[in-house]
This record gives structure tokens, C-alpha cells and sequence, in this order.
């Protein structure tokens, strides 16, 4: 039997009250807003790891920044983080929460590999074209890969297209024994 992690533990318990109260898209979106909040406010983390800190003190810091931009249920949920002493895992549950909501909503999470961001247009349409080639709704994050020349790798369900420059000169290469 597999062993449930501590993220999946409390994304699934998050889960469960946002589908109960019908917020599981807006408790989402918060949990990613916060998400790039604290990516930006280094401050901020170090403040919620110190296990010197009162947990009292943290949920008060925690209140003031978030009170007026979040839910009730997410304030409390973070509250439960900091009682436990798990906020250092808040990225990982909500990556985990995302996961539920995805399979949830019949979309399969994909990565599009290029040498620079694509536009949202752009991955757009390699999302239509993926879901329409795999049957499913395909949802695709865009990674820089610094070794590539040009061109895309799409990988979705353990499958990869490559369109990349380097595999077409692989290709040639292969067939001209170079």
C-alpha cells in the first residue's frame, strides 16, 4: 500500500473542505497567489520557519498581510500550518491540490520544453493540438531548456514529441551514418 506523504495528507484535507463549502477554484487561486507572494517575500518565509517565533506571533504577522486578500478557510488553513509546524510545505500541498483539481477536471498536466517563454497564445494552441491528438485536456507549463538550440519538446503521460533543432540534426546525422 503506498504511503501518504504529510503534502498529500493536507492538500487532500484542503480538497475536501473546498469541494464541501464550493471554493475548490477560488481556494486554488489563493494558494497560487500566495504561492508567488512568498517566492517574492524571502523575509516573509524565514519569518514562518523560525521555530523561534511563537506560532501565536506568526499567525498575527500571517492575519495582517493576508486578512482582507484571502479566505476564511485559507487563513485558517495556513493557521493549521503554523500550529503543526508545516508551512515549509505549503509549496509541495499546494502543487499537490493543483494535481487533485486537475484530475478532477479531466486535464492531464504537461511540459512544453523551449529555448525562450513562449506566449500564452503560443501555448495555447500546442495544448489544442496535444489534447486533440491525445483524446484528453492537455494543460502545459513552459520550461527554458538551456541547451537547445531551437524548436520545442512537448512531454505529456511519459510521451515526448520532439521537435527540437538538435533532434532534427540527429536525425540527418543518423541517416548519413555521420
Amino acid at each position: 500500500m503506498a504511503e501518504l506523504t504529510v503534502d498529500v495528507v493536507y492538500s487532500n484535507a484542503l480538497y475536501s473542505v473546498a469541494e464541501d463549502i464550493g471554493k475548490k477554484n477560488e481556494i486554488l487561486e489563493e494558494g497560487l497567489e500566495i504561492l508567488k507572494i512568498i517566492d517574492k517575500e524571502k523575509k516573509l518565509v524565514m519569518f514562518l520557519r523560525d521555530p523561534a517565533i511563537a506560532g501565536e506571533d506568526k499567525k498575527a504577522v500571517v492575519k495582517q498581510v493576508f486578512a482582507d486578500r484571502i479566505s476564511r478557510e485559507m487563513l485558517n488553513f495556513i493557521f493549521v500550518l503554523i500550529d503543526n509546524r508545516r508551512t515549509r510545505n505549503f509549496h509541495s500541498i499546494m502543487r499537490e491540490f493543483k494535481r487533485t483539481a486537475d484530475r478532477d477536471n479531466g486535464v492531464t498536466r504537461g511540459e512544453i520544453h523551449s529555448v525562450r517563454l513562449l506566449t500564452n497564445s503560443q501555448i495555447s494552441r500546442f495544448e489544442k493540438e496535444i489534447s486533440r491528438l491525445l483524446g484528453k485536456k492537455v494543460s502545459l507549463d513552459n520550461k527554458i531548456e538551456e541547451g537547445m538550440i531551437g524548436g520545442i519538446k512537448i512531454m505529456v503521460d511519459g510521451r515526448m514529441i520532439d521537435a527540437s533543432l538538435k533532434k532534427r540534426l540527429d536525425d540527418i546525422a543518423a541517416v548519413f551514418e555521420i
